[in-house]
C-alpha cells in the first residue's frame, strides 16, 4: 500500500525533503510517494482541507507556514507546543492535523551524534529571533548547556522569547552588543541573512576551538563561511558547519512518526554533501 506525504511551502522548489524521504523509504522498503508543493500563506488551510491534502497520511511544513501550523493544528506535541512551530504534521484517522516539532531535535542530535558536539557547560550563542530559533530552543534547553544568548536587531522578539521560554540559562541582547559577549561554545545562524545577500554583522567573539553551526546551506552557508574566514579572530581550529545534518535528522524524526521506524542517516548525508556544491 502506497504512503502517500507531502513538503509544503513557498518557496517550495529548493526543498531537499522529497530526495531525503525518498531515500530513507527506499532502504527500508517501504512504498512511499512524496511530493512537494508550493502553498502560499492564504492557500494553507484550504490546502490542508481540500481533497488533495486528506489523501495524505502526513505533511512536512516549512516557511511560511511552521507559526501558522502550530495555531491551526487540533493537537500538538510537548515539543511543539513548546515551540510554538510545528514542521510535521500526521493526519489522524479521526481526520484531525497532529503537530509535531522535530527541528529542535534533529539539531542536536546532529551536534552531539554526528559532530561529537560537547554540549554540557557550553556557551551558546544564537543569531536571530524568528521561527527557526523558536523550533530550537527548547531542545538546547534540555540539554546541560551552561548558557545561551540570543541575538536580534529587534528587541520585540526577543522580550516574547524571554517571556515564553523564561529559563534563567537564556539571555538575550541587541545585535549591536553581539562582538561586546564573553567567548562562546557554540555559534548558531539562525536567520536568513544569507540567502538575500552578504553578511554584515558584528564579529561575534568565540573560543578557540568553536563549533559555528549554520541553519542554511548551499549558497547562503557559502557566505557565512567567506563572513567567518574575515573575522578578526578566525581560528583554523574552528569547525564551520552547514545545517545539511540537521535537516536530515529532523526528517528522519518525522519519518519515524510516520512509519515507526527510524531510518539510518549517514549514508543521506553524505549523499547531499556530495551534491553540496549544486545546492542554491
Amino acid at each position: 500500500m502506497i504512503s502517500r506525504h507531502a513538503v509544503i511551502g513557498d518557496p517550495i522548489a529548493q526543498s531537499l525533503s522529497p530526495l531525503i524521504h525518498r531515500a530513507f523509504a527506499q532502504k527500508l522498503d517501504i512504498e512511499l510517494d512524496y511530493q512537494a508543493y508550493r502553498v502560499s500563506e492564504a492557500q494553507f488551510e484550504s490546502f490542508l482541507c481540500s481533497p488533495q491534502g486528506q489523501r495524505l497520511r502526513g505533511v512536512n511544513v516549512t516557511a511560511p507556514h511552521k507559526q501558522r501550523a502550530a495555531r491551526w493544528a487540533s493537537t500538538l506535541s510537548p515539543h511543539a507546543e513548546a515551540a510554538q512551530s510545528v514542521n510535521t504534521l500526521t493526519l489522524n484517522d479521526d481526520g484531525h492535523w497532529h503537530g509535531d516539532s522535530t527541528d529542535g531535535p534533529g539539531l542536536v542530535a546532529d551536534l552531539v551524534e554526528n559532530l561529537g558536539v560537547e554540549l554540557a557547560n557550553a556557551r551558546l550563542l544564537v543569531v536571530g529571533a524568528g521561527g527557526a530559533t523558536w523550533g530550537i530552543l527548547t531542545s538546547l534547553l534540555e540539554t546541560d548547556i551552561a548558557e545561551v544568548m540570543v541575538v536580534n536587531r529587534n528587541r520585540s522578539p526577543l522580550i516574547e522569547l524571554t517571556a515564553h521560554f523564561g529559563d534563567p540559562r537564556m539571555k538575550t541582547v541587541g545585535l549591536n552588543a553581539l562582538d561586546s559577549l564573553p567567548p562562546s561554545d557554540l555559534f548558531i545562524n539562525s536567520t536568513s541573512i544569507g540567502h538575500f545577500g552578504e553578511f554584515n554583522l558584528p564579529s561575534p567573539v568565540l573560543s578557540p576551538t568553536a563549533v559555528c553551526y549554520d541553519l542554511s546551506y548551499g549558497k547562503a552557508h557559502r557566505r557565512l563561511v567567506h563572513w567567518l574566514s574575515k573575522h578578526p579572530g578566525y581560528q583554523e581550529d574552528w569547525q564551520i558547519v552547514d545545517g545539511l545534518g540537521m535537516l536530515v535528522e529532523q526528517a528522519a524524526r518525522a519519518f519515524e512518526i510516520w512509519h515507526q521506524l527510524r531510518p539510518e542517516t549517514r549514508s543521506v548525508i553524505d549523499q547531499l554533501h556530495r551534491l553540496a556544491d549544486a545546492i542554491p
